[in-house]
């Protein structure tokens, strides 16, 4: 699994490396994959509300913690194991394989993000 997060981390800083200051390209990454894995504990505590018929997440500021503590683990980890390192060991990756990866980042980033706010204003609305 964490194989799967360095490949998105790796997508996201090229993608900024792209559009911006390559050297910033780290902290874009380190923040989108912070909060993909936010949205993704998001999603399983709401799935839990649902089936438990209630509401156990008070405020928004437990999700703000659930995503400093993230960021602080991926930085930890995306500090080592940089944009060039993973640039490394992913730059001669076969074209249709290249193309299959992406595409599964692609789904995971809008499905991850549409479920946690379709959740979200869901779990919002109700009256527990």
């Amino acid at each position: 699994m964490l194989n799967f997060f360095d490949y998105v981390y790796y997508k996201v800083c090229r993608y900024y490396a792209k559009r911006e200051n390559p050297n910033g390209a780290g902290i874009s990454g380190l923040a989108v994959i912070a909060a993909l894995q936010t949205a993704n504990i998001m999603i399983l505590i709401f799935l839990i509300c649902i089936i438990i018929e209630r509401k156990i997440v008070g405020n928004k500021l437990w999700f703000l913690g659930i995503y400093l503590l993230l960021l602080v683990a991926d930085g930890f980890r995306y500090n080592r194991l940089n944009y060039p390192v993973l640039h490394e060991k992913w730059k001669d990756e076969l074209e249709n394989r290249k193309i299959r990866n992406q595409l599964l980042v692609l789904f995971y980033i809008s499905v991850s993000s549409l479920f946690a706010i379709g959740l979200a204003i869901y779990i919002g609305s109700k009256e527990w």
